[in-house]
Order: structure tokens, then sequence, then C-alpha cells
């Protein structure tokens, strides 16, 4: 019963994460925000990214052993790709210039707190620890 209330749970936080990258987008169409080159590169690799994790898991291609390296791999792809886009992150927020740095600050956040939900719900489904190891962020 504890492991169907940890999906849900995940779920509904899965839910909540697409929720704040589409207020993200709602507050960039408000305020007429529009992505520079450099942001909106990270942007569509972090999407892609994010959507081949999501699509990965919800397939439960991973429950296959010879297809675990397919989670990982993507896993890491999307590990590196939010790493360097932070190192960008504080060039991109010292610029006053740059409307775009604080849209794309809180995609970063939101974008890693889904790669996490996901990764967890995965892991309560196939009941592995839920919890992901700290060096990840």
């Amino acid at each position: 019963m504890l492991s169907i209330w940890n999906e849900y749970e995940y779920l509904f936080q899965i839910h909540d994460s697409i929720y704040d990258l589409y207020k993200v987008k709602k507050t960039m169409n408000e305020q007429f925000i529009e992505l520079e080159s450099d942001v909106l590169r990270f942007v569509r690799e972090l999407s892609g990214k994010t959507v081949s994790l999501f699509t990965i898991l919800i397939e439960g291609i991973s429950k296959h052993e010879e297809k675990k390296v397919s989670l990982q791999e993507e896993l890491e792809g999307l590990h590196e790709l939010i790493v360097t886009a932070n190192r960008g992150l504080l060039t991109l927020l010292s610029d006053p210039k740059r409307e775009d740095a604080g849209v794309f600050s809180h995609f970063l956040t939101y974008t890693r707190r889904l790669r996490d939900k996901l990764v967890n719900f995965h892991r309560v489904r196939v009941n592995e620890n839920p919890q992901l190891s700290r060096g990840e962020n």
C-alpha cells in the first residue's frame, strides 16, 4: 500500500513540476520576455533530454537489464547539460540587460526537480531505492 501511495505522491509532484514549467512560459508571454539564442539553445536541449528521459521511464525500457544503460546515459547527459547551464547562468544573472536570466534560472530549477521526481517515481515503481544520491545535483 505504501508503494502505491508513493507512486501517486510522485505523480502529483511530477504534475506540479510540469505546471511550474508552464507558468515560466506563461510569465514569458505575459511580460514579453524573449530568450536570446544562447539561452534558447539550452532550453531546447534541456527540454529534449527531459522528454527523452520521460519517454524511457514511461515505456519501462529500463526495467530490462540490458536497457538500463539507456536510462543511465540519458540521466548523465541531462545532468551534464544542467551543470553546464548552471555555470553560464551566473554570467547571465550579472548582466542587467539580460531579461531572460531570471526565467532561465526558474526553468533550470524546475527541470532539475522534474528530473528528480521522474527518476524517483520510476525507482518506486520498480521497487528500487527512491532517494537520489546527493551528488547528482
